[in-house]
């Protein structure tokens, strides 16, 4: 395979299809992707402070908090001080977020399910080590970019 450019075909097929996914969210239940993912999150960990949502959407605090904030208006979401230490607010689901949360994982599963379908369980083995080693090893990667002999 001649001049494989991973970085650009992954930049256009992270484009293509988170816009694909947000539009759909947007239509199916008013919902962009990342809040999805916030829903589904509190869904599966359960109350949270906003700061770990931040770390596991990989967002910058500020952009999680206008996310909390935009849930709580439409009832989404709250924000309660934590049992075990009331200086900590947590970040809770409510029932009609549950509802959307629910919603929003099934499709989710349903996007992984096409998107693997046409691949072998070898092949999918080898694109779950391929992510993971972008995720894990973005900056070695990136730094090291320029710095072949």
């Amino acid at each position: 395979m001649a001049d494989l450019r991973v970085f650009h075909l992954l930049q256009k097929a992270h484009s293509a299809l988170f816009r694909a996914a947000d539009k759909r969210g947007r239509q199916e239940m008013d919902l962009s992707t990342s809040q999805m993912a916030v829903l589904i999150i509190l869904l599966n960990d359960g109350a949270l402070p906003a700061t770990e949502l931040a770390t596991q959407l990989s967002m910058a605090n500020s952009g999680v908090t206008g996310l909390v904030d935009r849930l709580c208006a439409r009832g989404l979401v709250s924000r309660r001080p934590a049992a075990a230490d009331g200086r900590s607010i947590l970040v809770c689901l409510e029932p009609e977020g549950e509802a959307l949360a629910l919603r929003a994982r099934a499709e989710t599963r349903a996007y992984n399910a096409t998107l693997l379908a046409p691949f072998s369980p070898q092949e999918r083995e080898v694109i779950h080590r391929f992510l993971t080693h972008l995720h894990k090893n973005a900056e070695a990667i990136i730094n090291a970019g320029g710095q072949h002999d």
